[in-house]
């Protein structure tokens, strides 16, 4: 099991001053955006403020699946 991310780490995310590949650089280990959301929910920080790009694979399966939700399906 992965070792927790510390505090530290999670807050400068949360900030936008660091990338969770600069995260995965600092502790040596793969870092999932999954595991970096369930780090921010356990230390009460929000996500980060940072501009994304519409076009990026992540931004278009999250669109596809709240219209997928908001269609009931």
């Amino acid at each position: 099991m992965p070792e927790r991310i510390d505090e530290a780490l999670v807050a400068a995310y949360s900030r936008g001053e660091l990338t969770r590949r600069e995260i995965e650089e600092r502790t040596g280990e793969a870092v999932s955006f999954g595991r970096l959301l369930m780090a921010l929910h356990a230390h009460g920080l929000p996500l980060p403020r940072i501009p994304s790009d519409p076009n990026s694979p992540g931004v278009q399966l999250i669109k596809r699946l709240a219209e997928k939700a908001g269609r009931g399906g």
